[in-house]
């Protein structure tokens, strides 16, 4: 009787695409009338390069050329903004070292301090505004891909199941939808409040060299980055052992229902095992092809913030070796606390990719092999 409610089972959850024609686009229209909702910039990558994620054949359209002729474009974008900020900072971080040169001329009055004080603040403001924009673009993309997981993940996780894994889908799903609310959640009430405190923080540390603050936007900056290995770490262990176990389970279950159409069902049983092989066949180029575009969805939409940020941290890093020369002490401060905040904000969306781009992947090694 176990064996024939198996069967069973499996006859109904297959049912609708053995009785429809078995190619890829009747299977995605039953499978994922919805389609996948791109974000809009991961969207026009696509476009660019031809690739449609509703037809999985698309993916394999993909050349490296393609790619990183793509990617060369976005840093090219990316990086305008911040090498317009390099000239600026170095013509600062001059000026503050002439009023540096001159207020020591000048003797010891109370107003020898001013123009370099003046100086620090005009540095600040101008460093401030693409450090908050750092900011901003980062919890905009992780919102970006928090929506798009909400609908990417339920049609990956529903191929898994109509292809023969429901308990490697289940267990993606339920992973992977918690991962994208729980670092969402964690970004917006801990980490980057706490950037923004460390920015704000760290301006305080330039100007006012005395409270020594430093130390505190350099421990903010551990905090966010030991807290995100940490999350990174226990949801890797707990992700591979969940979906190893649920691979074991559902090759077992995939093993019985073919044994038992092929051996219970009289005549046309070996007819209706072979039917089931091919669904799984067309289903597993779907299901890769979904999981191919998730992945690169997720890299089109993180790949653009972490250049954009990576490359304002090489612009501070060289105007914090200029000021460090001219042995101006609060520039070195304001520059070295700004690229510490940027290096979290880059810490951050790593690790968001990452955990995404793994899911993804071992969901994909899994039920593949």
């Amino acid at each position: 009787m176990l064996a024939i409610g198996i069967l069973l089972c499996a006859v109904q959850l297959f049912a609708v695409p053995c009785s429809a024609d078995t190619d890829t686009e009747s299977l995605w229209e039953t499978l994922a009338p919805a389609g996948i909702p791109l974000p809009d910039d991961a969207a026009g990558k696509f476009s660019d390069a031809g690739l449609d994620p509703e037809q999985p054949e698309s993916m394999l359209t993909l050349s490296p050329d393609s790619f990183f002729s793509q990617l060369w474009d976005t840093v090219r974008d990316e990086a305008a903004a911040p090498f317009r900020l390099l000239p600026a900072l170095l013509m600062l971080t001059v000026a503050a070292a002439l009023t540096d040169a001159l207020s020591d001329a000048a003797g010891s009055g109370e107003l020898r301090t001013l123009p370099a004080m003046l100086c620090t603040l005009l540095c600040a403001s101008t460093v401030t505004a693409p450090v908050i924009a750092a900011l901003d673009r980062t919890a905009e993309t992780l919102r970006s891909g928090e929506l798009f997981t909400a609908g990417f993940v339920p049609v990956f996780a529903g191929f898994m199941a109509a292809g023969g894994n429901p308990g490697s889908g289940a267990a993606y799903q339920i992973f992977v939808l918690f991962l994208s609310g729980a670092v969402m959640a964690l970004a917006t009430a801990l980490l980057l409040p706490a950037l923004r405190m460390a920015c704000a923080l760290g301006i305080t540390d330039a100007v006012a060299p005395a409270l020594r603050l430093g130390g505190v936007v350099g421990g903010i900056r551990r905090a966010v980055t030991w807290t995100l290995g940490t999350v990174m770490a226990l949801f890797s262990a707990l992700l591979t052992v969940r979906s190893f176990v649920a691979s074991a389970a559902d090759s077992l279950t995939a093993k019985t229902v073919k044994l038992l159409s092929s051996g219970l069902i009289p005549i046309v049983g070996s007819a209706v095992s072979d039917a089931y092989g091919t669904v799984q066949g067309s289903i597993s180029l779907l299901r890769s092809g979904v999981g191919a575009a998730g992945i690169l969805a997720i890299l089109w939409l993180i790949l653009p913030p972490l250049i954009s940020v990576g490359i304002y941290r090489i612009v501070l890093i060289l105007c914090r070796y200029a000021a460090d020369m001219t042995e101006n002490r609060a520039l070195t401060a304001l520059l070295g606390n700004a690229e510490a905040v940027l290096s979290a904000c880059f810490a951050i969306l790593v690790c968001y990719a990452l955990m995404q781009v793994f899911s993804a992947a071992i969901a994909l090694m899994l039920v593949t092999r």
